[in-house]
């Protein structure tokens, strides 16, 4: 199992997890998440097998010398996604302490259709927070009346946020029409 972890995680060793776990202690509020962290982070236990039974155990909510075969599956599932949470919390926080945002700040990845990524921290400074949210309810109002409904209205607004962080599409990028006359 502790070559699992390692595998998912990119890590090659128990103290770069514990370090990083550590690092996010009282930042994580989500309890599925917050209990994985917590047993990435002990370092009160000796043996990498303990450690790794410990994670196993928080991971399936059942101890491993109890598992059936189901359980040692869904382990490995659930382990990839409690993984790629912890990931996204230590990139998270790592471009914060970077950035010198403050504690109201995101990382949003945005996906194009083609499968292009892009990623940025972004956040609210309270001093710009109460007339952002003014001026976002206003549009909210004014694009629900046009569409006819507020869940409409706030995929369209959060989509065309979207658009507008993505860098602009490579100009140089073959086109459809550019591969078929051979440009």
């Amino acid at each position: 199992m502790l070559e699992e972890l390692f595998s998912v995680s990119g890590e090659t060793s128990r103290l770069a997890i514990a370090e990083q776990a550590a690092a996010l202690d009282g930042q994580v509020l989500d309890p599925t998440v917050r209990a994985f962290v917590l047993a990435l982070a002990n370092d009160g236990i000796d043996s990498d097998i303990d450690w790794i039974q410990t994670i196993a155990t928080v991971v399936a909510k059942k101890a491993p010398a109890e598992w059936t075969d189901d359980d040692h599956d869904r382990f490995r599932q659930e382990l990839v996604q409690q993984v790629a949470s912890f990931q996204r919390l230590v990139a998270l926080h790592a471009d914060r302490r970077v950035a010198g945002v403050g504690s109201d700040a995101m990382r949003l990845t945005v996906t194009r259709a083609d499968g292009s990524e892009y990623v940025r921290l972004v956040g609210v400074d309270r001093a710009h927070r109460d007339a952002g949210e003014n001026v976002l309810d206003d549009a909210l109002a004014r694009l629900t009346d046009l569409i006819g409904s507020p869940a409409r209205a706030q995929q369209t607004l959060l989509a065309l946020l979207g658009e507008r962080l993505l860098p602009a599409p490579e100009q140089d990028a073959p086109t459809e029409e550019r591969r078929q006359h051979g440009l």
